[in-house]
């Protein structure tokens, strides 16, 4: 099963090295208030250096809609993101 980073209006995003970083939601990619993270704070905030390319599409695939409820919801709670469990078998 493919794990991606979802967006509203049928976009999504996936990137391998990003997920391995624990960057699984949007709001991985957003400050305590709701604000997009620049380059230089994601990189800080995850300790990596990812494709600048690759963030500029990420920041192109949040809609503003998106972006603006975000905001106002951490601004009223703390958001924590819930992953899904993966059983092993083997």
């Amino acid at each position: 099963m493919e794990q991606k980073i979802h967006f509203v209006q049928d976009r999504s995003l996936f990137y391998a090295d990003w997920y391995e970083r624990d960057i699984r939601s949007a709001t991985d990619v957003m400050d305590d208030d709701g604000n997009p993270l620049n380059y230089n704070q994601l990189c800080t905030k995850h300790s990596f250096n990812p494709l600048k390319s690759d963030f500029i599409k990420l920041h192109k695939a949040l809609p503003q809609q998106f972006v603006f409820l975000t905001k106002n919801i951490m601004a009223h709670q703390t958001i924590e993101p819930q992953h899904p469990s993966l059983p092993l078998q083997g």
